[in-house]
Parts: C-alpha cells; structure tokens; sequence
C-alpha cells in the first residue's frame, strides 16, 4: 500500500499551485483595503503584504487536509485509534537526517498522530510508530526551524535511551492557519514539559557490567 505521505511530497507542482491560491485568496481583500485607504500605490502594497502573509499562515499548509484524511484513512484501516479527540496530527522529524528529496518539499520525515499521556508520548505514523516512556524523556524545548525561516516553532524531545532517535522534533499540522499551528506547539510543550521527573525521581539502571561486578563482590 502506498504511503500518503510519499505520494504527498511527490506531489510539488500540485502544492506550489494550491500554496499559490492561497497566498492570493489573502492578498485580494488586503490589496482591496490598500485601494480604499490610498488609492493605487496603497492596493499595490496591500497585495505584496497580503500575499506574503498569505504564503506564510496558508500556503506553507497547502495539501496538509487532503494529506490528514489519508493518513487517517490509512491507520483506521488498519485498525488503529487516530482522531480520538486525545491526540494531535504532527510531523515527525529527525535533526541528524537530511535527506535531498524531504528538503526538497518537506521538513519532516513523517507525519502522524500524536497522544500525551501520563505515561509518556505516543506516536502512531505514515511511516512508523513509537513510543517515548516519560521517564525516558530527558528534556524539551521549543525551537525555530531555521527550513521555515524561523518561523515554525517545532517541539524538541530529546530521549535518555536514544529511542526512536536521540532528539525527535514534533510540529503541529493539526490546525489552520500557521500560526495557530505555532501555538498549538506551545501548548504541546507545555504538556511535555509536566512529565519530565527531576533526577532524584529518576530509576537507577543497572548496566550489566555493575550487575557482574556485584555478583563477584557477592
């Protein structure tokens, strides 16, 4: 079966033509407004204003619904909880990887849903799924995507054990228009950020060598 998110990022000419009816759809009434307060120069700036705005909180997202609904549709056929009301659509992302063909389109390496619990932080994805135990999370933060020219604020988990990866970025896909994607991050950091224990709270691991040193002294 193919991944949606493959045929989504395949997909360049289709999203630049959608990023670019957005950006307009937000110019038209900003070069409108420009045109009723200065006249032609002030409608020419609205549209340059508008259409960069546009770009920034729509276009960036272009595709990202129709993407949703085949993810969902994918993991529900499979027989999996998504869209429960407890979880939130993201990207993943790993910042060792730099794939030409993911930059190209894309800053993430996966897209899925993402459930914060007591117990820690589930992901179930196009691609692949995980789970962070909150005791295996060592620290978050929230942190500018420089692919984004700064403007995404990405969620960084970075995990004790190194599992999936030593650091993971989430990015919220799960709202409309851009910046309400950007606050829904803070929002995912926050809750993060409540299961993270102090060192003191920490279970002490054993590693094997310790294990034999202590059976020796025994």
């Amino acid at each position: 079966m193919p991944r949606p998110f493959d045929e989504y990022r395949q997909g360049v000419v289709q999203l630049a033509l959608e990023a670019v009816v957005a950006a307009l759809l937000a110019a038209l009434p900003a070069a409108a407004l420009g045109g009723l307060i200065a006249g032609a120069p002030g409608a020419a700036a609205g549209f340059v204003a508008g259409y960069v705005w546009g770009s920034l909180e729509f276009g960036v997202l272009a595709g990202n619904r129709r993407l949703r609904q085949a993810v969902v549709a994918k993991l529900q056929g499979y027989g999996r909880a998504v869209e429960t009301g407890d979880d939130r659509f993201v990207g993943l992302a790993y910042p060792a990887f730099f794939q030409t063909n993911r930059r190209q389109v894309e800053t993430d390496d996966d897209v899925g849903f993402l459930t914060v619990d007591a117990e820690g932080l589930t992901f179930l994805g196009d691609g692949i799924e995980f789970r962070i135990p909150a005791v295996q999370i060592a620290a978050v933060r929230v942190r500018r995507d420089p692919h984004s020219f700064f403007l995404s604020r990405r969620v960084e988990v970075t995990t004790r054990d190194g599992e999936p990866q030593e650091v993971v970025l989430f990015d919220s896909r799960d709202r409309w228009p851009h910046s309400a994607c950007n606050l829904d991050n803070q929002r995912l950091y926050r809750e993060i950020q409540r299961l993270i224990r102090p060192a003191s709270e920490q279970p002490r691991l054993v590693t094997a060598e310790r294990e034999a040193d202590a059976v020796l002294d025994a």
